[in-house]
């Protein structure tokens, strides 16, 4: 099957935003990301009662709290991508499958480029005593401990822990969190990336090219995602995307939830000229990279600003997947005209209520940083928030 490309296809046509608002204004706080609010209003608690944190130290404390309110897709063994810019530095990162740790190796790769000065249980120990004692239940967290319901409710551990009479803990109750430990294991693993170039200032950690040839990189596999962030006034920024398969055995003794890295890439691209840079990511969806080579092909890359990105992922989006070979289209975000293209593709076409979420870190020529989000999931920002 070739990949479906024709130079008539319809113009865009761009929703106005939702009422819920996607990107912040200029804030003098730090902005913290994630897909709950229990989050944010703990690190406000958090950063409100003990202000002498650097800031690597509350990223960091961000990081680790995602073991305890997230174990279903953050610990030392998920796929990580990392997108991180100290100073004049910016690095894009994606951990995958051929590290057995990748979070640990993703961290320990900060400690090597001396982004963060100190070693790794130095900051372990201040999680330990800062970090709340009770961990709220997140919706993400409820959901899963619910479809893994049966299987749990054998393990004497996690029942004790997550399940009151025989029931997950629902959303909005507590659990009393664990002390978090390194990995029993020396990472030895090489640091190797390979970037792929669209075009001109464009990057992207896979090879879009393959779509033209009609190489669609689908995953099969059930993932659990996570993604998190932390914004300072001065525009330094880490922001996160964890993820992990279902295993049998455990990586190692203390890991929550038996899990393995994703061997499914965690795509993102970048652009950069004089005047800006653009950071995509992509997730939420079984062929995220699609969604980005997507963007491309509409030219997000020369938007003026933060503004147009939003428009963007507005846009209503479509993903051809195989197997049996079809369409899936936000046909209720679209327009008749486009609806009729797709329709003219020869492709069974399917109506898909939200395909996939893709974020964006804006930098202006003012070397001002934005966290863009996608209305499509629950992303929320300490900015956004009365």
């Amino acid at each position: 099957m070739a990949y479906l490309e024709t130079t008539t296809k319809p113009k865009l046509r761009f929703e106005l935003p939702a009422s819920k608002p996607s990107i912040c204004k200029r804030s003098d706080k730090d902005n913290i990301i994630h897909s709950s609010l229990f989050t944010i209003n703990d690190f406000n608690r958090l950063f409100k009662k003990y202000n002498n944190f650097t800031f690597i130290e509350k990223a960091l404390l961000l990081t680790f709290y995602q073991f305890q309110a997230r174990p279903d897709s953050t610990d030392w063994g998920s796929r990580t991508q990392l997108h991180i810019r100290s100073g004049d530095k910016v690095f894009n990162y994606d951990f995958g499958a051929n590290y057995k740790f990748p979070l640990y190796r993703a961290l320990l790769k900060l400690k090597e480029d001396k982004l963060i000065p100190k070693n790794l249980s130095h900051y372990i120990h201040i999680a330990n005593k800062y970090l709340p004692k009770k961990i709220l239940i997140q919706n993400q967290l409820n959901q899963y401990l619910e479809e893994h319901k049966q299987t749990f409710l054998k393990n004497q551990e996690i029942v004790d822990k997550f399940f009151k009479l025989d029931k997950p803990l629902q959303k909005g109750e507590t659990y009393l969190r664990s002390n978090i430990r390194l990995p029993r294991a020396k990472v030895k693993e090489d640091i190797s990336f390979q970037t792929f170039t669209l075009d001109k200032n464009f990057t992207c950690s896979f090879d879009a090219n393959l779509y033209k040839k009609g190489i669609f990189l689908i995953n099969n596999k059930r993932e659990y995602e996570n993604y998190f962030g932390l914004f300072d006034k001065d525009g330094d920024y880490i922001f996160i995307i964890t993820k992990k398969v279902e295993s049998v055995n455990k990586l190692y003794d203390t890991q929550t939830f038996a899990g393995m890295p994703s061997p499914a890439l965690s795509p993102y691209c970048v652009f950069q000229d004089k005047e800006k840079r653009l950071s995509l990511m992509a997730l939420n969806s079984r062929d995220p990279g699609q969604l980005l080579y997507h963007l491309y092909n509409y030219k997000i890359q020369e938007v003026n600003n933060k503004t147009e990105v939003l428009n963007y992922f507005n846009f209503p989006r479509h993903q051809f997947l195989t197997n049996p070979s079809r369409l899936l289209y936000e046909s209720n975000k679209g327009s008749e005209e486009q609806l009729r293209y797709f329709l003219s593709l020869d492709f069974p076409v399917y109506h898909a209520e939200k395909l996939g979420a893709v974020f964006g870190l804006w930098q202006d020529s003012n070397n001002r940083t934005s966290f863009i989000g996608d209305q499509r999931v629950d992303v929320f920002q300490t900015c956004l928030e009365k």
